[in-house]
């Protein structure tokens, strides 16, 4: 009788075993989930600012910081939240010139209801104020405003320097973001 004779019993367990054994593997790997990518932007958490020159649609890239005075039309600015309530949320810009002083204050209406277009005035004034619609961005909703800079004070009597804004929500102050950003004179 060979070694083989003598082991052929066992070799085809072992065979078998080893079959088994792959498939086993080969099943768990099939099993396996794929590892995750990127499941798109994270969530926004706490309220955050972004500032862009004369177009919106700049808001939607990083932002900057840094401006020409004589370039400008306009500045953009986003406070980034993650949520609104339903209905009328108020939100006050406050602008504020390189020596501290507040140079404008602003207070607008903003929604994520698209029915909701006027809302009567706070103050008393005796006609609608427009409301703004809230916009979708990834991880939360952007409240935009705009500030004219062509043509103004800004422009005519320059401030070269860090001005700061922030922006809040009048119904939930701890709803606030403030930032600076540098306006030069230019090349």
């Amino acid at each position: 009788m060979s070694l083989c004779d003598e082991l052929g019993g066992d070799v085809m367990r072992w065979s078998v075993w080893g079959l088994l054994s792959g498939c086993t593997v080969l099943v768990a790997c099939e099993t396996t989930p794929p590892p995750k990518g990127d499941v798109g932007p994270p969530a926004i958490t706490t309220p955050s600012l972004k500032i862009a020159a004369d177009d919106r649609s700049r808001l939607g890239g990083p932002g900057s910081n840094r401006f020409r005075i004589s370039e400008l039309r306009n500045l953009q600015f986003r406070l980034q939240v993650p949520e609104l309530p339903a209905g009328v949320t108020w939100v006050t810009l406050r602008l504020y010139t390189p020596n501290g002083a507040l140079y404008h204050t602003r207070h607008t209406p903003f929604s994520t209801d698209p029915t909701l277009k006027q809302v009567p005035s706070p103050d008393g004034v005796p006609h609608p104020i427009d409301v703004i619609q809230a916009v979708a961005i990834p991880g939360g909703l952007g409240l935009d405003e705009e500030i004219l800079v062509g043509g103004t004070n800004i422009n005519r009597h320059p401030l070269p320097g860090a001005w700061k804004v922030s922006i809040e929500r009048d119904d939930q102050p701890t709803v606030r973001a403030e930032t600076t950003f540098e306006l030069g004179m230019g090349q």
